[in-house]
C-alpha cells in the first residue's frame, strides 16, 4: 500500500493562501484549510518518497520567509507524519465537505451527491489550493454575487478576472448570467476551469482564456476579480473602461487593512461603493458604475 507525508501548520489566516502556493508548487495535490480565528491550520500530502527532515527544513524556510509579509509565520511549526493511502483518501474527501453558501448556492466536490433541497450546485475538484469556496475571499464573492443577482436585473455579460479554479464563473453561471468570460494568467489554472465548467455542464456558457485584463473587450454587467489590493487598484481604470452603464464590480483578495486604498482608488475611476462585507480578515467589496 502506497504511503504519504501529511504535513500539518499552523499559521496566520492571512499567510494561508501564499502558504499554500508553496506548498502546491513543492509537489502536494491540493491543501486543506481548516478552523478559523487567529490562527489556521493547513493540511497537505506528498509522496512517502520525500525526505521527512529535508521536507521540514524547507517548510521552516518558506515561514521565515513569510514572516516579513505576514509576522506570526515564523513561530508556526510544520508537524510531518506518515499516514497510508486508504486514510489519506478519506481524510482528503472528509476534509471537502459540500458547503452550503448563501441562501441559494452549494460547493461540492465531485464525489459528493446534488443537493436534494434546491439549491444550485457548484461542482469543484478540490485539485489545487485555491478556490473552493471555503477561503474568505471566495467565500466573500460568491456571497456578494448572490446578492447582485438577487436583484433581479438581467446579467448577459460577466467577466471573471483571476478565475483560478472556475469556480466564480460557475457560480455566476448558475446565477443566472448569460455569458461569462472568465480569465486568468495561468495556463494551469485554466486548464484546471476548464474541466471544472466541463463538470458542470457550462461549457457553453462559461469561455474561458489565457490573459490579461488588457486583451479583454466587450462590455460587462458584472466583473468578479479576486485578487490582491494593488493589482485591483491598479485595475479599477480598467474595469470601468469594460463595465456596461450601471455595472456591477465585486472586488476581492485584499485584507481589511487594505479596504480604504481600494475604495479610494474606486472612486477616482467612477466606481461608487455599495457593500462591503469582512470575513476573518479579509474584505469583499461590491462597487456599481456612476455612469
Amino acid at each position: 500500500m502506497r504511503r504519504w507525508l501529511e504535513v500539518s501548520i499552523e499559521v496566520p489566516p492571512a499567510a494561508a493562501d501564499a502558504l499554500s502556493l508553496r506548498l502546491v508548487e513543492r509537489g502536494a495535490p491540493g491543501v486543506i484549510e481548516e478552523g478559523a480565528g487567529e490562527r489556521v491550520r493547513l493540511r497537505a500530502h506528498f509522496a512517502a518518497e520525500a525526505e521527512s527532515g529535508a521536507l521540514g527544513e524547507e517548510i521552516g524556510g518558506w515561514l521565515r520567509q513569510l514572516e516579513e509579509f505576514f509576522p506570526g509565520c515564523a513561530a508556526a511549526s510544520p508537524a510531518i507524519a506518515r499516514i497510508d493511502e486508504e486514510d489519506w483518501a478519506e481524510g482528503w474527501k472528509q476534509g471537502f465537505a459540500p458547503l452550503d453558501v448563501g441562501a441559494r448556492l452549494r460547493v461540492r466536490p465531485p464525489w459528493s451527491a446534488p443537493d436534494a433541497g434546491g439549491r444550485l450546485d457548484v461542482v469543484i475538484e478540490p485539485a489545487m489550493a485555491f478556490g473552493t469556496g471555503r477561503h474568505a475571499s471566495t467565500l466573500g464573492c460568491l456571497l456578494a454575487i448572490e446578492e447582485i443577482a438577487g436583484t433581479g436585473e438581467p446579467a448577459p455579460a460577466v467577466l471573471d478576472v483571476g478565475t483560478g479554479s472556475g469556480i466564480l464563473a460557475i457560480a455566476a453561471a448558475r446565477l443566472g448570467a448569460g455569458a461569462v468570460t472568465a480569465i486568468d494568467l495561468d495556463p494551469v489554472a485554466i486548464e484546471a476551469a476548464r474541466r471544472n465548467v466541463a463538470r458542470n455542464g457550462l461549457a457553453d456558457v462559461v469561455t474561458l482564456r489565457v490573459g490579461s485584463l488588457e486583451a479583454v473587450n466587450g462590455r460587462f454587467e458584472w466583473i468578479v476579480a479576486n485578487l490582491y489590493s494593488g493589482l485591483l487598484r491598479a485595475s479599477m481604470g480598467g474595469f470601468a473602461e469594460r463595465a456596461a452603464a450601471r455595472g456591477w464590480l465585486v472586488a476581492a483578495g485584499l485584507l481589511d487593512a487594505d479596504r480604504d486604498a481600494v475604495v479610494a482608488a474606486a472612486g477616482t475611476s467612477g466606481w461608487r461603493e455599495h457593500a462591503r462585507r469582512s470575513i476573518d480578515g479579509w474584505t469583499t467589496l461590491a462597487f456599481r458604475r456612476e455612469a
